[in-house]
C-alpha cells in the first residue's frame, strides 16, 4: 500500500529557486572558460584575469599559451629576425582593447642572428574598457585573430581563432590564481632610478642608478623601437660614482636628433636569477667617468678587432688594377644594357648632326663634353654614396634610385625628352635650344654635357657583367682606390664618344643627314617614352598605385609649363602671363612629386597566382632555415627599377621550364626585394662582394657556400643547377 506525501507549494518553489540559480552560476563559470585552441606547437587560450567584466570600467583578457619544449615565440621587437604575436578582435559596439603586454624576452643568439624570444608557457595580457550600458547578468562573446611565429631549428607561422564568453556582472571577483606567476614573469616597473640616455652620432649611452643593477655581471637592454639598437651588437658596461651605463650600437632607424626617448626592457642578471624591468630614459648627460671608461673599452676592442684581423680586408695594387679593368669593360657593356638605349639614341641623333657640319672640332668638344657628364656624373654619385655609408646609412649603387622622388623626377625627365624628340619644342627659338641643350643636340656644351649626366641617372638600375664586384669592392674600400673604380667606370660608358672626340673622321662614316632624319628623330620618342613609363611603374611598386597620379599629374603639369615657355617669345603682351603660368605649373609639378612617399614594402614585381612559385621574401634567418630542411635554395636580389632584374624575372624566372624544374627539385624561391632601402639585404650583397642587384644565389644541399650566378639568366642556367644537384 503506497503513501503519498504532500510538499508545500512554498518549498518546492524554493527547490528550483536554489537549483535554478546554481545552474546559472556554473553556466557562467562554464561560459567564462576558454576554447583552447591546438596548433602545430601551441595549445592557446583567452581567459579573463577576474571572473567577469563591469559595465563602464576596464578588465583584463589574458592569452595564455603552452608552447612545446624547445620552440619559441617573439617579443614585440624581434630582434634581426622573426614575427611578433599579433591580434585582431571582434566585439560588440563600445569594447576596446589595448595594446598587448608582452612577457620579458631573452636574447638567442644563431651564429650572426640574435633574437628577442619568449619559450615556455608565455601569457599575453590585454585590457579591454567595456562600455557602461552593457547588459548586467548578460555575456558578451569576444573574438580574437591570432597570429604569431614560433620557431626551433625551422620556424613555422601559426594562426587560430580564439573565443571567450565573458559574463557582465556588478562586481569583478577576485584575480585568478595563475595571475600572480603570470604577471611576474612581465618587466617590472623600474623604481624611481633616474634613467638617462645620451644620443652620439654613432652611439647611444643608457644610465641607470647602480643600484638597480647591483653586481649583476650580465646586463642587457631590449629596445622597444624596432631598428634603433643592433641586436648582434655588444653593449658595453660601466660603472661609476653610483651610476651604471651601457653603450649600444644604433640600427638603421636610429635617429639621434629625433630620439624624444629611450623605451625597453632592461634584463639584470641571467637564467631563472634575472629580472627584467621596463625602462623609459628621458635625454640627459651621463657621467663623465662612465663615457671615458666607455670610450677606452670601445678602443681596445677596436684593437683587438684589428689585431684578429676581423677589420675589413686590405687590397693589393693587383687586386685593384684588376678592379679598375673590370670597371672599364663594364662601363663599355653598359652602353648595350636596355637601361642606357634611350639615351643612346638620344645621343646618336645628335653626334649624327654634329657630324652633318663637317666640323672636326665641334665632333671633338661635344664627345668630350658628354664623357665630362658621364665621369662628373659618377663621381658625384661615389661622393654621396661614401657619404652616406659614413654617417651609417646602410645604401649600395642604385640608391638614389630607391627614393620616388627621385624615380618621379627622371620619369618627367624621360617625358619632357620625349614630346622634344616627337616635335612639341619646335616653336620658340629660345625653348627650342633649352630642350636641344637637354639633348645634347647643337645647342652648346652644356647639353653634351647634360646627355652624360642623364645617361649615369638611367645606368644607375643597371649591374652588368663586370660592374658588380668592382662596384662591390670600391662601395666596401672608401678612398682613392675605390674613386678610381668609379671613375673607369663612367670613362668605360663614355668611351664610344671618347673615340669619336680621339678621332673626329669617324663620324662621317654616319649616316649623311636628310629628310629622314626627322622620321628616326620622331621615332626615338617612342623608346624615350616607353622609358618614361617603366619608371612610372616602379614609382607605384614604391610609393603605391596612387603614385601614378602624382607622378603622372608632375608631368602633365612639367609638359605645360614647358608648352607655356614655347609660346612666351611670341606672346607680345601676354608674355609675362606665359610665363608666370610656367613657372607656377613647374611648381605644381615638384609639390605633385613631393606627394609620392615610399609605401610599406612589398616583393617586387607582381606576385604570383594559380600554379606559379610563390617567393619568399628574403632573411638570413629564413635561407638558413630552408637550408637545414637539406632543400635546394635559390636566391633573387633584385628591385623594381632594376631593368636586368625585371628582363631576367620575366624571361628566364616566370617560364614554365624553370616553375617546374623548382617544384620538380622541391627548390625554395627566396626574393630579396631591394626596392626600398633595406640594410639587411645591403649587407647581405656586400658579403658576396656587391653593391648593388641583381644578384643570384645557389644553395646546392649540403653545399658551405653559395654559387653566384650570372647576372644574365638563361632557362639552361636555371634547370641545370638542378639537373646537376
Amino acid at each position: 500500500m503506497f503513501t503519498r506525501t504532500a510538499l508545500s507549494p512554498p518549498i518546492v518553489f524554493r527547490f528550483f529557486a536554489i537549483l535554478s540559480a546554481a545552474l546559472a552560476a556554473l553556466a557562467a563559470a562554464a561560459s567564462a572558460l576558454a576554447q583552447e585552441v591546438r596548433t602545430a606547437h601551441a595549445v592557446s587560450e583567452l581567459v579573463l584575469e577576474r571572473a567577469a567584466l563591469v559595465p563602464g570600467e576596464r578588465g583584463v583578457i589574458a592569452l595564455r599559451q603552452r608552447l612545446q619544449p624547445g620552440w619559441h615565440v617573439y617579443w614585440k621587437n624581434f630582434g634581426t629576425t622573426g614575427q611578433p604575436l599579433s591580434l585582431s578582435w571582434s566585439a560588440p559596439e563600445g569594447y576596446a582593447f589595448g595594446d598587448i603586454q608582452f612577457p620579458a624576452p631573452y636574447a638567442k643568439a644563431t651564429g650572426p642572428i640574435v633574437d628577442y624570444v619568449i619559450d615556455g608557457a608565455p601569457t599575453f595580457f590585454i585590457s579591454v574598457d567595456v562600455p557602461a550600458d552593457a547588459p548586467l547578468g548578460g555575456a558578451v562573446e569576444i573574438v580574437a585573430d591570432a597570429y604569431w611565429l614560433i620557431c626551433d631549428d625551422v620556424c613555422v607561422p601559426e594562426d587560430a581563432t580564439l573565443r571567450i564568453t565573458a559574463p557582465i556582472a556588478a562586481e569583478a571577483g577576485e584575480v585568478k590564481p595563475w595571475s600572480a606567476s603570470a604577471r611576474a614573469a612581465l618587466p617590472r616597473a623600474m623604481p624611481d632610478a633616474n634613467v638617462k640616455y645620451a644620443a652620439e652620432p654613432e652611439l647611444l649611452l643608457l644610465e641607470v642608478d647602480e643600484a638597480m643593477v647591483g653586481r649583476a655581471r650580465e646586463v642587457m637592454f631590449f629596445a622597444e623601437e624596432q631598428g634603433l639598437v643592433k641586436p648582434a651588437a655588444a653593449q658595453i658596461a660601466a660603472r661609476s660614482d653610483g651610476r651604471f651605463a651601457l653603450a649600444l650600437t644604433p640600427d638603421y632607424d636610429y635617429a639621434p636628433d629625433a630620439l624624444d626617448a629611450v623605451a625597453g626592457v632592461l634584463r639584470v642578471g641571467d637564467g631563472e636569477n634575472a629580472v627584467s624591468y621596463e625602462i623609459s630614459a628621458e635625454r640627459g648627460d651621463i657621467s663623465m667617468a662612465n663615457a671615458a671608461a666607455i670610450a677606452q673599452k670601445l678602443a681596445s676592442s677596436t684593437d683587438e678587432a684589428n689585431a684578429e684581423g676581423r677589420s675589413a680586408p686590405r687590397v693589393g695594387f693587383i687586386g685593384w688594377l684588376g678592379a679598375i679593368g673590370a670597371a672599364l669593360i663594364g662601363g663599355v657593356l653598359l652602353n648595350l644594357m636596355p637601361c642606357v638605349f634611350p639615351v643612346m639614341f638620344v645621343k646618336a641623333a645628335g653626334i649624327a648632326k654634329a657630324a652633318s657640319s663637317g666640323d672636326a672640332r665641334e665632333v671633338r668638344t661635344h664627345a668630350l663634353a658628354y664623357a665630362a657628364g658621364v665621369v662628373a656624373s659618377f663621381l658625384a654619385l661615389a661622393l654621396a654614396l661614401y657619404a652616406l655609408r659614413a654617417g651609417g646609412a646602410e645604401i649600395g649603387w642604385g640608391f638614389q634610385l630607391q627614393s620616388p622622388f627621385i624615380v618621379g623626377l627622371l620619369t618627367v625627365v624621360m617625358v619632357l625628352v620625349g614630346l622634344n624628340l616627337a616635335g612639341m619644342f619646335e616653336t620658340g627659338v629660345g625653348l627650342q635650344r633649352a630642350g636641344g641643350a637637354l639633348l645634347g643636340e647643337r645647342a652648346g656644351l652644356a647639353g653634351a654635357f647634360l646627355t652624360g649626366v642623364l645617361a649615369v641617372a638611367l645606368a644607375a638600375p643597371c649591374i652588368g657583367p663586370f660592374v658588380g664586384g668592382a662596384l662591390g669592392l670600391a662601395v666596401a674600400q672608401p678612398g682613392f682606390g675605390g674613386v678610381l673604380v668609379f671613375a673607369s667606370l663612367g670613362i668605360g660608358l663614355a668611351a664610344p664618344y671618347l673615340v669619336l672626340a680621339a678621332s673626329p673622321a669617324s663620324a662621317a662614316k654616319l649616316p649623311k643627314p636628310g629628310p629622314w632624319m626627322a622620321r628616326v628623330r620622331q621615332a626615338l620618342a617612342f623608346p624615350v617614352f616607353a622609358t618614361a613609363l617603366w619608371l612610372l611603374w616602379v614609382a607605384s611598386v614604391q610609393a603605391g598605385s596612387i603614385a601614378v597620379l602624382y607622378v603622372g599629374g608632375a608631368s602633365l603639369a612639367a609638359a605645360l609649363a614647358v608648352f607655356l615657355l614655347s609660346l612666351a617669345p611670341a606672346a607680345d603682351g601676354l608674355r609675362w602671363a606665359a610665363r608666370a603660368g610656367a613657372l607656377v605649373s613647374a611648381v605644381l609639378a615638384i609639390g605633385a612629386l613631393s606627394l609620392a612617399t615610399p609605401a610599406p614594402q612589398t616583393l617586387a614585381g607582381d606576385a604570383p597566382a594559380g600554379g606559379r612559385l610563390r617567393p619568399l621574401a628574403y632573411s638570413a634567418a629564413a635561407v638558413a632555415d630552408l637550408r637545414a630542411e637539406g632543400r635546394p635554395v635559390f636566391v633573387e636580389f633584385t628591385a623594381a627599377w632594376c631593368v636586368t632584374c625585371q628582363v631576367n624575372k620575366q624571361t628566364v624566372l616566370k617560364r614554365p621550364a624553370v616553375e617546374e624544374a623548382f617544384r620538380a627539385a622541391n627548390a625554395a624561391y627566396v626574393v630579396g626585394d631591394w626596392t626600398h632601402r633595406d640594410g639587411a639585404i645591403t649587407e647581405a650583397l656586400a658579403a658576396h662582394g656587391r653593391s648593388g642587384v641583381p644578384l643570384y644565389l645557389f644553395y646546392a644541399p649540403g653545399a658551405e657556400e653559395a654559387a653566384v650566378l650570372p647576372q644574365i639568366l638563361s632557362v639552361e642556367t636555371i634547370t641545370r643547377l638542378f639537373a646537376d644537384g
